[in-house]
């Protein structure tokens, strides 16, 4: 003889359902989500060394400026606080260019870390 369950069972098969349809639609989500992110962090990185290859070349230009002006400072025909200037101005560059390796490393990681 057949005992009645007040519909329980067809309750929880729907309910199973539903939960199965939420993580079909959480990992499409991410998935999609996911490759948003890495695509972004491959576009900033791509900026970042476009960034790095002019400040390599602002680099050597002021390498060659440094070059030109301690001719000249040492010809007594440049002033030294001219000198100590474009020394200050590289030396920033240098640290920018450094901000800005570091950086590139922190998106690789973070590219890694999503992409594991």
């Amino acid at each position: 003889q057949p005992i009645f369950d007040g519909r329980q069972r067809q309750l929880n098969d729907k309910r199973t359902q539903l939960l199965e349809k939420s993580a079909a639609l959480y990992s499409t989500f991410f998935s999609v989500q996911n490759k948003t992110r890495k695509d972004r962090i491959q576009q900033q990185i791509q900026a970042l060394d476009i960034q790095a290859d002019t400040l390599q070349q602002q680099s050597a230009a002021y390498d060659e400026l440094l070059r030109y002006y301690r001719q000249q400072l040492t010809a007594g025909q440049l002033s030294v606080i001219d000198y100590i200037t474009v020394l200050r101005s590289r030396t920033m560059l240098e640290s920018n260019l450094i901000t800005l390796q570091t950086n590139k490393q922190l998106l690789i990681n973070e590219y890694n870390y999503w992409n594991w």
